[in-house]
């Protein structure tokens, strides 16, 4: 979602000279703000290599794959969470609270779907009151506001972008693993 959000809040842009007609866009911005945490629950797998157990495997090479893959989960698990802190909370975060229209407009209907699967969030009633973004496309369209703006959806983009290769490797790393680990007990 925040792909294609972002995407879709460039191409307003572009294709409005601006922030213009925002009512669609209100929603793709605030979703913007939303973030998930990637959690560690290789818990089995820390322990065996804390452990030392992992060496009662005789192919090296799963090991190995083993060993890689629980780095490359802590040093995801990390990045996402300076993103999380740094990027999100800390850059993107301020700029939308403070300039874009939340309490009318809230979330992208696939950003609640989202959220009330994940985290068990109920609808929210938003406000009713249309005399708050009466002046919001005027702010949006200030040129020093917009182009922070641009810039934050773009940054917002490339971080969803990688969050999203990133999982992807670690999907294909924890395939080849399985493959791995079936051809060792298909040897036994």
């Amino acid at each position: 979602m925040i792909i294609e959000d972002s995407k879709n809040i460039i191409h307003h842009y572009e294709n409005n000279g601006g922030f213009n007609k925002m009512d669609s866009i209100y929603p793709m911005l605030n979703d913007l703000i939303v973030r998930t945490t990637f959690i560690n629950k290789n818990i089995s797998l820390t322990e065996i290599i804390n452990s030392s157990e992992i060496n009662i495997l005789k192919n090296k090479v799963l090991i190995r794959k083993l060993l890689e893959f629980n780095q490359s989960v802590l040093t995801f698990m990390n990045t996402t969470q300076n993103n999380n802190t740094n990027l999100i909370d800390l850059l993107i975060v301020p700029t939308l609270a403070k300039n874009s229209d939340y309490a009318t407009f809230g979330y992208t209907n696939g950003m609640n779907n989202f959220l009330e699967k994940t985290g068990g969030r109920e609808n929210i009633t938003y406000l009713k009151n249309n005399n708050l973004k009466n002046g919001l496309n005027q702010t949006f369209n200030d040129p020093k506001l917009s182009l922070e703006l641009m810039n934050k959806v773009v940054i917002r983009y490339e971080l969803a972008s990688l969050q999203k290769i990133g999982n992807e490797n670690l999907k294909e790393q924890a395939e080849d693993i399985l493959i791995a680990i079936t051809k060792e007990l298909d040897e036994k």
